[in-house]
């Protein structure tokens, strides 16, 4: 009788329904590699299990179809004869396990075996070895799975003697556990330890990042915690000092710390006081307030005095030689050092700064006053003293002009020279205003009132009296100490009459050489008729060239006798 159903149709059949996946418990058929056959699991894992006993070389998963004639071989890989390589391709045999498992018990008889590295040289899975460990010893105090470690029974036991002994009669002090085994792993003795010591009295803890693991009797405990308590006092106390002694300290900072303490036992000493906290650099500093406030105060004015000193101006930032000079009028106060590394130091600049300006405006008032103000009021006065007409006009033409051309402008670089300007921008802008108008001004009274009104401007007040008289002395002895080098004696007799008339006067003179005989005729008026004669007699023998050595000679002792005979207390 012919088959009712063909090959073709039994596979067809077969991928129709297909036969649940066999398990321990329930056998089952399972399709073969072609799929048009299903063969009996109980027969395949028989074959399976021959194929892992038999081999001598690891079996690679990709093979296991054809060797075994089925076309899905998962469900067997749940059986505890499989054990997988590294990187889990390959199954390995029972003969390679056999000797990976002896390999392994042979080792944890004389050392804790780190599974993970004994993995990697077996290059079996991990998994597998651990299923092959743990009839083993395995130590689990690591936090990481992969860092657990395997001993033999016998070798804990030693181990933990070992421990015990290190650790006996130890009261006072700490015992380094790491140091006297030096062999073990510290995640392997740190549980050892901990087991093996925890009824002592003390605790066993892990130091240095975990790489130490040390035992702590509770008497060390105590005498640690006692011997932290007397240093914490100490330094304290020491910061007491220097906040005593220095006004400061830089010191440690925390929830509680050395300078909390010390701050707590100032504060009972001096009930009025309080403390201000900075950060200088990365250091924490607390200083006492009223020794800070002290301290800023002492160096403002020390600033104010070192610029005072600096003639020249040449420190006009808070450079090093005024820090250090700063700091050597402190004293050499380590506060004072302090401060200039502090957010302090700004106000020290401030003050520096603050001075610099103050004395730039008193410079400025001072030249102004004795350069510019005091002279003009002078030669002023000078001028309106002259009786003739025409004369006055010429010497008001020659003042506006001199002051013009040379006071102005000599006065001008002189300051900008002083660096006067730098800091003080509007009264630069001022000043330059002025002097280009000084030109515009076609007479003494119109330059004098342009001068005024910018220093009105300026608030710079009119020079006093005493302010005045002392100009005019000045200019006198530097008129006298000049004629004593002229060696012309027209010039001697010009500079001469000035002189005699300025002593007879409250003003200053100055004239051209054509209007000497006026200047005479002007000096007959206010001054000694003998003296006019001496003068006119002069200016007849320089017309007629014969004013010899005796004259000139002559001439000076004149002017320097009325100079000298001056009462300036009267004047001033």
């Amino acid at each position: 009788m012919p088959s009712i159903f063909g090959p073709e149709d039994i596979a067809a059949l077969i991928a129709a329904f297909p036969p649940p996946l066999p398990t321990k418990d329930q056998p089952s058929l399972v399709r073969s590699t072609s799929g048009d056959k299903l063969l009996d699991s109980r027969h395949v894992q028989q074959q399976f299990r021959s194929l892992l006993e038999s081999e001598n070389q690891r079996i690679k998963l990709s093979d296991l179809p054809g060797r075994l004639g089925v076309k899905d071989y998962t469900w067997l890989l749940d059986d505890e004869l499989v054990h997988y390589s590294k990187n889990r391709s390959s199954i390995v045999p029972q003969s390679e396990i056999k000797k990976i498992t002896e390999d392994l018990r042979e080792r944890v008889k004389t050392e804790f075996v780190l599974l993970e590295r004994f993995s990697s040289s077996a290059t079996i899975s991990y998994d597998s070895l651990y299923v092959l460990a743990r009839p083993l010893r395995l130590i689990t105090g690591a936090s990481e799975r992969h860092q657990m470690y395997a001993g033999s029974e016998a070798l804990v036991a030693e181990t933990d003697e070992k421990i015990k002994q290190a650790a006996s009669g130890a009261e006072v002090e700490k015992v380094d556990l790491t140091a006297l085994l030096p062999d073990l792993p510290s995640p392997v003795l740190l549980e050892l330890a901990k087991r093996a010591l925890g009824g002592a009295d003390g605790q066993v803890v892990q130091e240095s990042a975990g790489s130490k693991v040390a035992f702590i009797p509770a008497t060390y405990e105590k005498l640690s915690q006692d011997k932290q308590a007397a240093e914490f006092d100490a330094r304290a106390k020491d910061l007491l000092t220097l906040l005593e002694t220095d006004g400061f300290y830089e010191g440690p900072s925390g929830e509680y710390s050395e300078g909390d303490q010390a701050q707590m036992w100032c504060a009972e000493r001096y009930p009025d006081t309080s403390f201000v906290k900075v950060l200088v650099g990365d250091k924490r500093v607390v200083i006492l307030k009223p020794s800070l406030d002290l301290a800023l105060e002492e160096m403002k004015m020390s600033a104010a005095e070192v610029v005072k000193n600096d003639s020249a101006m040449k420190h006009r930032t808070l450079d090093t030689t005024v820090q250090e000079a700063l700091i050597e009028k402190s004293n050499n106060s380590p506060l004072a050092e302090l401060i200039l590394r502090a957010e302090y130091k700004k106000q020290i600049e401030r003050a520096l700064q603050d001075s610099i300006q103050q004395r730039e405006r008193s410079s400025f008032e001072q030249l102004l006053q004795t350069r510019v103000l005091a002279p003009l009021q002078l030669y002023i006065v000078g001028t309106e003293s002259i009786k003739d007409p025409d004369l006055r006009q010429r010497i008001d033409d020659r003042v506006a002009d001199h002051f013009r051309k040379d006071v102005l402008e000599t006065f001008d670089q002189d300051i900008r020279e002083r660096g006067l300007l730098k800091q003080d921008n509007r009264r630069a802008k001022d000043l330059d205003r002025t002097l280009k108008s000084r030109d515009l001004a076609k007479t003494l009274v119109e330059l004098n009132a342009s001068i005024l009104a910018f220093a009105k401007k300026q608030k710079i007040s009119q020079p006093g009296q005493g302010q005045v008289a002392g100009v005019k002395r000045a200019h006198l002895d530097q008129k006298a100490q000049a004629i004593s080098k002229m060696t012309r004696p027209s010039d001697l007799l010009q500079n001469v009459i000035w002189i005699l008339l300025a002593c007879k006067s409250d003003g200053l003179f100055m004239s051209s050489g054509k209007d000497t005989s006026r200047m005479i005729k002007q000096y007959r008026l206010v001054g000694d008729g003998e003296i006019a004669s001496k003068l006119e007699g002069w200016r007849d023998l320089l017309k007629k060239d014969e004013c010899g050595d005796g004259e000139m000679r002559e001439m000076r002792e004149t002017a320097v006798t009325a100079v000298d005979d001056i009462d300036w207390e009267d004047a001033d």
